[in-house]
């Protein structure tokens, strides 16, 4: 990590629930998925959920990724043991990891907002014109502040208010996204990475976001930060 810091784990401030983003050993797959914090021994061991469909030996090295406040952190594991149990008499199934409590954990305070390259289809309509005029562009960044859209023609001119409507997956499950964005910027360069057919690129600023949705965004943009980390700007 670039400007990184050294922290405890106490400083992650972890909590039986929260998620955390599991890379796989690179032998098996460049996957990353994320498992739940079961809880932990302080200084002997961190238990998290099994992802599932993934084989996971005890021995295997993993790293581990998570979100707080507003610092990444990044950490490696051995799993020591997997535990699966049945009790037969409440009809209960357990499965678990025991991961070694991590030697070193580093940090990276996001002191600015992020934006998250990504490919999103989003329907859009000007303010004015109502929703019969919805038109499809594509979000190609993201963060909590706005996105850029490319579309084939221009969504309006600067100070238009435009009405986005787009769904993005989240953590295993798909989170919809009703929202207000000003068009700050129009131009026609090319960008990169984004199709020929997107010809016209627009800056837009989100406008009035309701306290769930600023939180949304905010854990869709750390999350692209966590799992692509080169995919930011």
């Amino acid at each position: 990590m670039t400007n990184t810091r050294i922290y405890t784990f106490d400083d992650m401030r972890l909590k039986v629930g929260d998620k955390i983003n599991l890379e796989l050993p690179a032998q098996m797959s460049k996957e990353r998925i994320f498992v739940k914090v079961v809880g932990f021994i302080k200084e002997t061991s961190l238990m998290v959920t099994i992802p599932n469909k993934i084989r996971l030996l005890e021995g295997d090295q993993v790293i581990m990724r998570y979100f707080c406040g507003r610092i990444a952190f990044g950490f490696s594991c051995t799993i020591e043991r997997i535990i699966r149990a049945t009790n037969l008499a409440h009809r209960l199934h357990y499965e678990y990891l025991h991961l070694s409590i991590p030697k070193r954990i580093e940090g990276v305070e996001v002191r600015k907002v992020r934006r998250a390259k990504t490919r999103i289809i989003v329907s859009v309509n000007d303010d004015k014109q109502g929703a019969e005029k919805k038109v499809s562009a594509l979000i190609s960044d993201i963060s909590p502040k706005g996105v850029s859209l490319g579309a084939n023609q221009a969504l309006g001119k600067k100070g238009d208010i435009l009405n986005l409507v787009f769904r993005v997956p989240f953590q295993n499950t798909e989170t919809y996204m009703s929202l207000q964005g000003a068009i700050r910027a129009v131009n026609t360069d090319k960008v990169a990475d984004v199709p020929e057919s997107s010809k016209f690129h627009h800056g837009i600023e989100f406008q009035d976001v309701q306290p769930n949705d600023g939180v949304a965004l905010q854990n869709i943009t750390y999350q692209q930060m966590i799992e692509n980390p080169n995919k930011l700007e």
